[in-house]
């Protein structure tokens, strides 16, 4: 059975994000694979206006220039934003008040894990506070900034180009990192009352990864499974040579 639980602040902002992240084939070859200059841009709400009992605190990345990757990319956002402001105002003005009248709080920031020219990486990391409960995720999402699918945002396979497709590293991937699963839940990292079932329910490594400068990605695990949920997290690197390696000579890459 599905444990993961159910926020409906995070399942509107992801519904958000999924509709606003739509890009049209349009590709901008740039001369020079050069590191893009990333800004941060805060975005500050109380909603309702009128008697608050959300505060929405995102930050979110924007690339600075005035190119077709910048222009797409910097789309996806700003659409976000408005999106919120627009889409999310009349709908939490319909949901009940918190209990005890607690401001629920929700924060985002993000890190740039990789900025090469030709991959930007971004790792949000998101927090809803209501009193003393905190519920923390993690979201990553990869696009390709000078290719043939410059301004979009590239799958498993996109990013590591080994392999014949996402879902195939993925039926391999899955098996070892549920070792590592049991591995962590026996060291009292994991909780422990989640068993085999709740771990493929939960685990998702076609988007729960992000890129390295070095080729290589990170995939973690989300905070909801650890026995002290944090924004530090489990995580595990593999080159895309250690990936085909893996699909092909089902063998597991070196510690």
């Amino acid at each position: 059975m599905n444990k993961r639980p159910i926020h409906i602040l995070s399942l509107i902002l992801t519904a958000v994000i999924l509709m606003t992240a739509v890009f049209p084939a349009f590709a901008e070859e740039a001369d020079e694979q050069e590191a893009r200059i990333v800004e941060t841009v805060t975005l500050d709400l109380l909603l309702p206006e009128d008697a608050p009992t959300y505060h929405l605190i995102f930050d979110y990345p924007r690339l600075q220039g005035d190119d077709s990757v910048a222009i797409l990319f910097n789309d996806v956002f700003e659409s976000m934003e408005y999106e919120m402001e627009g889409l999310m105002l009349p709908m939490l003005a319909h949901l009940a008040a918190p209990e005890n009248g607690e401001l629920r709080t929700m924060r985002q920031t993000f890190t740039v894990t990789c900025n090469n020219g030709h991959l930007l990486s971004v790792l949000f990391m998101k927090q809803n506070e209501t009193g003393d409960d905190i519920y923390y995720s993690l979201e990553a999402q990869t696009y390709d900034v000078s290719g043939e699918y410059a301004g979009e945002t590239l799958t498993l396979r996109g990013v590591v180009m080994v392999c014949e497709s996402t879902d195939q590293m993925v039926e391999y991937l899955m098996p070892v990192l549920y070792e590592e699963f049991v591995r962590l839940q026996e060291a009292g990292v994991i909780l422990p009352d989640l068993d085999e079932d709740d771990f493929y329910d939960m685990v998702y490594p076609d988007s729960e990864f992000y890129a390295n400068p070095d080729g290589s990605v990170t995939f973690f695990f989300q905070p909801e499974l650890m026995t002290e949920p944090s924004f530090d997290v489990p995580v595990f690197t593999w080159t895309p040579a250690q990936l085909e390696e893996l699909v092909y000579g089902n063998s597991l890459p070196e510690a």
